[in-house]
């Protein structure tokens, strides 16, 4: 279940400048996080299989809650949120922004509904959009900064969800599958080979005595 907003439509035009490149990026990965939640019914969206996962439900609504707390509050003048509750509700560790659900009990939280989180994606979709679609350059780097951060955060969601889906439907004792396998490619691929890799060291991560997330 997705629901497409006006500005989702607009990223994908080849008009837009090159200025607008993170919008258009920024839709492509939330895009994206809604399309692995196709297969779900709303049933597999809300359960939690243990302590350590969290609902399917539950990463949909805390990878938007990132962009309309770090963003869209903070750099939108007289920006309302989708819901008040939701703050509280899809809150991870942010101990500086307030309480939060416990992470053993998202899997209670059977309101709000899988569509009314789908909306809360689409609300602060369009609002990042609007916020993102000015002339080139106008943007402030602070903005642009946490989009980014707030992107890979998003795909790192992605993973979790699949994994954590994964695991739900493991203690499932008709066996679901979150979805079908590929046709074998239609060509042959050829003999296996081995590719060859310089191994060495190599520097990863941020460099510096500040803050910066993993």
């Amino acid at each position: 279940m997705h629901v497409q907003t006006k500005t989702e439509q607009a990223w994908g035009d080849s008009s837009w400048t090159e200025g607008r490149q993170l919008g258009q990026r920024y839709g492509e990965i939330r895009r994206f996080t809604t399309t692995l939640s196709e297969p779900l019914e709303a049933e597999d969206c809300v359960a939690q299989s243990m302590p350590d996962a969290s609902p399917a439900k539950w990463h949909l609504g805390h990878t938007t809650w990132f962009f309309e707390t770090f963003v869209l509050e903070r750099f939108v003048d007289g920006y309302r949120p989708f819901h008040p509750d939701f703050s509280f509700l899809f809150n991870s560790y942010y101990n500086s922004i307030g309480e939060r659900v416990e992470r053993p009990k998202r899997g209670l939280m059977t309101r709000p509904t899988l569509s009314e989180v789908l909306r809360y994606r689409a609300y602060v979709d369009e609002a990042v959009g609007a916020l993102l679609a000015k002339p080139s350059g106008s943007v402030p780097d602070r903005i642009r900064a946490l989009v980014e951060i707030g992107l890979h955060h998003e795909q790192q969601h992605q993973e979790l969800l699949l994994t954590d889906v994964k695991h739900l439907f493991s203690l499932n004792p008709i066996k679901p599958t979150y979805r079908e396998a590929p046709p074998p490619p239609a060509t042959d691929p050829g003999p296996a080979g081995w590719i060859a890799f310089d191994e060495g060291l190599r520097w990863v991560g941020h460099e510096g005595d500040e803050f910066a997330y993993d």
